[in-house]
């Protein structure tokens, strides 16, 4: 939703206008992590995401009511358009039944950000930074668990490089 595999309890607890606040047509968010306590560094919030955000909050109202219908909603949780906040594992339960495999097994937010860091790894192996702050881990043996992570896959891609750029210069027999 916010330009990262973020956790629900960082979404579930969201208000209009003080955790997310629109900025002309755009929306900012200023969550912290309730894992590690720490702010997160995202400034605006991908076009894509603003415009889902514009089309919840307006509910099938026209468009140019959006600044009007911020202002109603001013202090109410972004998810419920309330004062409710939605239920402690509400969205893991939701991406669950939305994401049934064919086998019967479910995708949890946790396996989502598994996946996500998964690939970071895989293809940016350099940006062991960017998987760190999407988990919130400030924890030092998590933060060497990722890194020696992402070291190996460095070391493989750097090797699988090596490799590819030898066999080119080897002439074929």
């Amino acid at each position: 939703l916010v330009n990262a595999g973020d956790r629900q309890g960082d979404l579930r607890h969201a208000r209009i206008g003080h955790e997310i606040v629109r900025d002309g047509d755009v929306w900012r968010h200023d969550l912290r992590q309730r894992k590690g306590g720490r702010r997160k560094e995202m400034e605006v919030l991908w076009p894509g995401t603003c415009v889902l955000i514009d089309a919840h909050i307006l509910a099938d109202r026209p468009a140019w009511q959006i600044e009007r219908r911020v202002a109603e909603l001013e202090g109410l949780n972004l998810l419920t358009l309330s004062e409710k906040v939605l239920h402690e594992g509400f969205l893991n339960r939701r991406l669950e039944a939305d994401f049934q495999l064919p086998d019967g097994a479910r995708l949890s937010g946790h396996l989502i950000r598994t996946l996500i860091t998964d690939a970071i790894r895989r293809v940016r192996p350099d940006a062991l930074w960017a998987a760190q702050h999407m988990l919130g881990h400030v924890e030092h043996t998590m933060q060497e668990v990722y890194r020696s992570d992402f070291a190996e896959s460095a070391a493989v891609l750097g090797m699988d490089a090596r490799v590819a750029e030898i066999e080119r210069r080897t002439p074929e027999q």
